[in-house]
């Protein structure tokens, strides 16, 4: 019995100091945290793409089981009784080390810390199996949305072209993100057209 304190106790403080673990009842806010953390080794239009997968991986996973909203991809399947905790840290943990294999170890240790709270059983199982599917579905689905597109950009001298500037002069950070496969929308977004000054005043512009 002793021991068996002892090895919890040294799983416990080396969680505390070497893993991203946050304690908080509910899996899918813990993870959104340890998502957050694992992103932001990336630059900002990389976070945004990984966060979303990860977050609709997560989504779909626990919606899969509970059937609150249409569902993103709406092709898995669920079991009875299937864990919606349980698919949540595994379709996050899943998702974040296909896409930060450098921070697997930790997320790793993660996982394992999350699921333990979880009762083994039927629940637990099916309900990892469903966040596995739902990772696996988001990742493939975005495997070739774009994001590796290499474009490069030559500066041009024309009113409105971008160009670098002082005092690093860096070159355009991935010039190619418009071709990206949006993720929420279908198509081009342009917003609402305002009304012309025409319309909304009853004479046009002069100069």
């Amino acid at each position: 019995m002793k021991t068996n304190k002892k090895i919890a106790r040294v799983i416990v403080a080396f969680c505390v100091l070497f893993c991203t673990v946050v304690v908080h009842a509910d899996a899918v806010t813990d993870w959104n945290a340890i998502m957050q953390t694992t992103v932001a080794s990336s630059n900002p239009f990389f976070q945004g793409r990984n966060a979303a997968i990860v977050q609709i991986a997560v989504f779909e996973a626990v919606n899969t089981i509970v059937g609150d909203y249409e569902p993103y991809l709406g092709t898995l399947k669920a079991p009875p009784g299937a864990s919606p905790d349980a698919a949540a840290i595994v379709a996050a943990h899943d998702a974040l080390v296909a896409l930060y294999p450098a921070s697997a170890t930790g997320l790793d240790t993660s996982k394992a810390f999350s699921l333990a709270a979880i009762p083994d059983g039927q629940s637990k199982t099916d309900g990892i199996a469903v966040g596995m599917a739902a990772a696996s579905a988001i990742l493939a689905l975005r495997a070739n949305d774009g994001s590796g597109v290499v474009v490069n950009y030559a500066p041009a001298t024309n009113p409105g072209d971008w160009q670098p500037t002082p005092p690093g002069s860096a070159p355009a950070l991935l010039p190619s993100w418009g071709l990206v496969t949006a993720v929420g929308i279908t198509g081009p977004y342009r917003g609402h057209r305002p009304p012309a000054v025409v319309e909304v005043f009853g004479f046009h512009a002069r100069d």
